[in-house]
């Protein structure tokens, strides 16, 4: 099945609550949108977990599988099911070794019926510069001589020293476009800290990539990218994912240390399309009775509201439902048209906060608003 048209917006397959997440999908459908896509993880979910998935899901488009991965040499994934044969083994190193885990990947995601094909890889530190890139995109590179398709993607998970550094984003850049023409990239980027991505520079270092990629005829998907996915589409990314949790809309490498025993602390927190942004509740709470606050329709929030507290599960699929509608809002035939929707719509943040009875401060103040409308 062909990939469609940009943007899309897909959901991202946690380990745990698949079910939750599965149930954004009708919502879309129910307020006269279109459902999402889903994406699903070899590299995360055992290999009976995105096969029952892909099954569930059906309703969801398009379907898509990464088959990772950051990890290897792993036999089974949260401790009693099997991960995929190719991820049982160690990181491919030779041609044979990348040949055999590439042909199973994709045999794999040819049973599932996904829209496009995903070339496996693995996690690219600063070490591997430039040689272990090479080494992945000649493994693509044959993958695309066996496997003949117009809907074909390398899955690059980077350390993000490969986007922030300008040398090894020319490497990147460089090799990348020297594939076969239409090859694109699943786009994965482990950041080091949450707030890194919104900085100045990274968000300047990944205009260029995807602007370079889009530019070069690639479809570009970045994987748990959240928000910033949806930015992305400015610069011609074909789409973006997001799940349940905050590490699918930024993954990160910061250590949270805590004392042993101690659980971690849950926030109650709601994306505001109004803002772009994750605020407390309390905060949402102030802001619904704000002139211009545009309420959101999704089912979630009605159920949540009647419920008179707060609930994480609830709270993730309003906010997935958002950045469904969010892509929907920007959906146009030419990449200049979605850039003035998007930039409009971050303008309308700006001036909805600048307009708040109250100011939004600490992590409710949505900080990256005049740094995104720069790189538009």
């Amino acid at each position: 099945m062909p990939l469609p048209a940009a943007p899309h917006f897909l959901l991202d397959q946690p380990y745990q609550k698949r079910d939750v997440l599965i149930r954004v999908g009708p919502e879309g459908a129910n307020q006269g949108g279109r459902p999402p896509g889903l994406l699903l993880h070899w590299g995360q979910v055992h290999d009976e977990g995105v096969k029952g998935d892909a099954a569930s899901g059906s309703q969801l488009a398009p379907l898509m599988a990464s088959p990772g991965a950051a990890r290897y040499e792993r036999d089974k994934i949260g401790g009693h099911k099997e991960a995929a044969s190719w991820i049982r083994r160690k990181a491919p190193s030779t041609h044979a070794e990348w040949d055999t885990t590439v042909d199973e990947a994709i045999v794999a995601q040819q049973l599932l019926g996904t829209a496009g094909l995903i070339v496996p890889t693995r996690l690219l530190a600063q070490a591997d510069w430039p040689d272990g890139l090479q080494e992945t995109l000649d493994a693509a590179r044959r993958a695309a001589a066996r496997h003949p398709t117009t809907d074909m993607s390398v899955n690059l998970i980077l350390d993000e020293r490969w986007i922030r550094d300008s040398r090894l984003r020319r490497t990147l850049l460089n090799q990348f476009t020297d594939l076969p023409e239409g090859i694109g990239a699943a786009v994965h980027i482990h950041w080091s800290a949450p707030d890194v991505p919104d900085r100045s520079a990274s968000l300047e270092a990944l205009r260029v990539v995807v602007s370079a990629l889009a530019g070069d005829g690639r479809r570009v998907l970045l994987v748990e990218a959240g928000r910033l996915g949806w930015l992305a589409i400015a610069w011609g990314a074909w789409g973006f994912t997001a799940g349940l949790s905050g590490a699918s809309w930024t993954r990160n490498t910061a250590v949270v240390r805590r004392a042993k025993g101690q659980p971690a602390t849950r926030i109650a927190r709601v994306f505001e399309p109004n803002l772009l942004q994750h605020v407390r509740q309390a905060v949402h709470t102030r802001l619904l009775g704000q002139s211009g606050y545009q309420p959101c329709p999704c089912g979630f929030c009605q159920r949540q509201a009647a419920s008179g507290g707060w609930s994480h599960d609830l709270s993730g699929q309003h906010a997935l439902y958002a950045l469904s509608r969010l892509t929907e809002q920007v959906a146009a035939p030419t990449l200049q048209e979605r850039r003035a929707r998007i930039r409009i719509i971050v303008q309308n943040a700006i001036n909805f906060e600048a307009g708040l009875s109250f100011r939004l401060t600490g992590d409710s103040r949505p900080m990256h608003l005049p740094e995104w409308l720069a790189q538009l």
